[in-house]
């Protein structure tokens, strides 16, 4: 869901959601290709974000309208979205924080840009501790918020830069970014601070020294394995070079810790959509579902994994067994969203 410059109001601008003077880490972009859960229209312009500071705030001025606790997400048939929050702007748009690790605002409350949220965490259907962000129409049910809505300007600059010059982005800019394992592609900058006007333009040295230090820490804590990254992660305009060096890295943490599931999930990711790796991501694909229920394994492998078996068996036209997966993904799915996914797989192969 697309808005045109017309429903964009004139004065509105978002921050990156996350205290002035953290880098952050854009582990997975708006526009996601085939696979990645942003693929989907719910998500398709949401952001997961991933810092060494976890604490997330608000990215413009509201009002809380609405806490999703464990209990209630249950409730409601489980979003996969975790503790999260939507804040109102009045506007006609809302803002959406999930998988936090705690929720430390209540409904109705009245925030300013800067204001604390909660810590980024990893609560629903989240592979890793990140704040999964989007935009959406107001006056959409708030079970779940629904489609994602193109943003038009989200205040940020793009580490590492000289001049660190903040400026406005848009969706397409974050296009199909996937940021590096190592946090040094895909790092964007905050300058959100509650009480204080948005900055536009040239970076200060106070402001400055805090990015680098914490920019710093995120590519420790990316080395640490203090948070797990996405590795199948990497920009669009990725070398050659680059794209090898992720796969050896993923090869090599698989191979040092073979019984990690998740390790395995995203070495397959990683080896799905590039030339000849299909026959080693159904490989290591069909070890996992052979091994699902595994204790310590987080719930959302087993349908993902079936899921990424289904797409390759049906581009290599078995189509027989592609079915077989999608309905196996099904019977293991944890929210509607993924169904819904699963199903438009199982329509296609109808057809």
């Amino acid at each position: 869901m697309r808005r045109n410059a017309t429903d964009w109001p004139e004065d509105f601008t978002l921050r990156v959601p996350f205290p002035r003077g953290t880098a952050v880490l854009c582990t997975q972009g708006s526009y996601a290709p085939e696979g990645y859960s942003h693929a989907g229209p719910d998500w398709l312009h949401a952001l997961d974000f991933a810092a060494a500071d976890r604490c997330v705030v608000a990215a413009a001025g509201g009002v809380v309208s609405r806490v999703v606790s464990l209990h209630r997400e249950v409730a409601v048939g489980g979003w996969g979205l975790g503790l999260s929050v939507s804040v109102d702007h009045g506007n006609g748009l809302l803002s959406s924080y999930s998988h936090l690790a705690e929720v430390q605002v209540r409904e109705g409350q009245v925030l300013r840009a800067g204001d604390s949220i909660g810590p980024m965490g990893a609560t629903g259907g989240a592979g890793s501790p990140h704040l999964h962000f989007a935009l959406h129409a107001a006056d959409r049910p708030h079970e779940p918020p629904g489609e994602t809505v193109f943003i038009q300007r989200l205040l940020t600059t793009e580490l590492p830069r000289d001049d660190m010059s903040f400026g406005l982005f848009d969706s397409e800019r974050f296009a199909g970014v996937m940021g590096s394992a190592d946090a040094t592609r895909g790092v964007f900058a905050s300058e959100n601070a509650s009480g204080r006007e948005p900055l536009v333009g040239a970076c200060p040295d106070d402001l400055r020294s805090a990015l680098v230090e914490s920019w710093s820490r995120l590519k420790a804590a990316a080395a640490t394995g203090g948070f797990p990254f996405d590795p199948s992660a990497g920009p669009a305009d990725a070398t050659v070079l680059s794209e090898e060096q992720r796969i050896i890295d993923i090869e090599r943490a698989a191979a040092k810790d073979p019984g990690n599931l998740v390790t395995a999930y995203w070495l397959a990711a990683v080896h799905q959509f590039r030339p000849g790796g299909r026959e080693r991501a159904l490989q290591v694909l069909r070890s996992i579902a052979d091994r699902q229920g595994q204790a310590g394994t987080p719930a959302w492998i087993a349908p993902w994994t079936f899921l990424r078996l289904g797409q390759i068996l049906n581009r290599e036209g078995d189509k027989a067994q592609a079915d077989r997966m999608f309905r196996k993904a099904l019977e293991v799915a944890g929210t509607p969203n993924f169904r819904e996914i699963v199903l438009r797989y199982l329509a296609e192969l109808e057809a």
